[in-house]
């Protein structure tokens, strides 16, 4: 049998070690656009968490991270959200969505098993 290696961190180099120095020099570049562009943002929402107590304020990084990763989602998935116009239907508590709901989204259920 074939031994097939679907990827690999080495990139021809004896190990990942490499790999994971980029990885680090990438992130500190992207921590410092991020508090180049939502900084204060954060600094706010920091701020408002401590006020309000609602929860323990994590580090700038983290959310930093989370609004990168809701601006790719929002590029991503933008268009399908906005079409809804509307919330879906309640829940019926079974983890089912309704037929006729699948109909009307057919592009967000890749798996409908016909329920």
């Amino acid at each position: 049998m074939v031994n097939v290696v679907t990827y690999s961190l080495r990139d021809g180099q004896k190990n990942s070690g490499q790999y994971y120095q980029d990885v680090a020099v990438f992130t500190d570049e992207v921590l410092v656009e991020a508090e180049d562009r939502v900084g204060a943002l954060v600094k706010a929402f920091q701020t408002y968490l401590r006020q309000t107590g609602r929860e323990t304020p994590r580090s700038g990084a983290e959310y930093a991270f989370e609004l990168l990763t809701l601006g790719v989602l929002w590029q991503t998935y933008a268009n399908v959200a906005l079409v809804l116009g509307r919330p879906p239907p309640a829940h019926s508590g079974r983890g089912e969505t309704s037929p006729g709901r699948r109909r009307k989204l057919p592009g967000l259920f890749c798996m409908d098993s016909g329920r």
